[in-house]
């Protein structure tokens, strides 16, 4: 990577790879890092397991810095000899965020919504006429098993039946990940 360069735009890393990081390399955490952050055990040693979410390029093509994200949806930076835990941001002017109706995104990373960021790192490249889904219909759940990769038509589908669901009773938030995409298979 190129150093002192300008960053001139953020993207989507297409291609992610594995970064494992020893957690007391990790400062300003917003929460403590605990086994619940998709461990990866190496030698009996726990290390965070990390893939690239945005790129940052400068004027020559050249990439200048990457955005990293765990499976559960925490973001992290490299300092020069740490690491560093970023919280997500709502843009400016966004009402009812705290109902669940906006989705929150990495403001100085180019504005990159914050599920998508988990959905380019860990599932892979959006195909072609494909949106993000969220299984559970919960905004503010990016992990990457709740995401997935669905028609429009599809989607709008799935809330549709999210919908009826609720109003019948039925709490999504209670379902494990595999039950849901059992739900929404069957009746899609």
């Amino acid at each position: 990577m190129s150093k002192n360069k300008k960053i001139v735009k953020w993207e989507y890393v297409t291609k992610p790879f594995d970064v494992l990081v020893v957690p007391e390399t990790v400062k300003r955490v917003h929460s403590p890092l605990g086994r619940s952050l998709s461990p990866h055990y190496t030698n009996g040693e726990f290390y965070l397991h990390l893939h690239p979410c945005v790129q940052g390029v400068d004027e020559d093509g050249a990439v200048v810095k990457y955005l990293y994200c765990t499976r559960d949806g925490r973001f992290f930076v490299r300092g020069k000899d740490e690491w560093y835990e970023l919280k997500y941001r709502y843009s400016p002017g966004m009402r009812n965020y705290k109902k669940g109706s906006v989705h929150p995104e990495m403001r100085n990373f180019g504005a990159k919504l914050c599920h998508l960021c988990v959905a380019y790192a860990w599932l892979g490249e959006r195909p072609e006429g494909m949106v993000c889904d969220h299984l559970d219909t919960n905004l503010l759940n990016w992990n990457a098993d709740n995401l997935q990769w669905v028609t429009a038509e599809e989607n709008r589908r799935r809330a549709t039946l999210m919908r009826r669901l609720r109003k019948a009773g039925f709490d999504p938030a209670s379902c494990t990940t595999a039950a849901l995409r059992i739900i929404l298979n069957v009746n899609c």
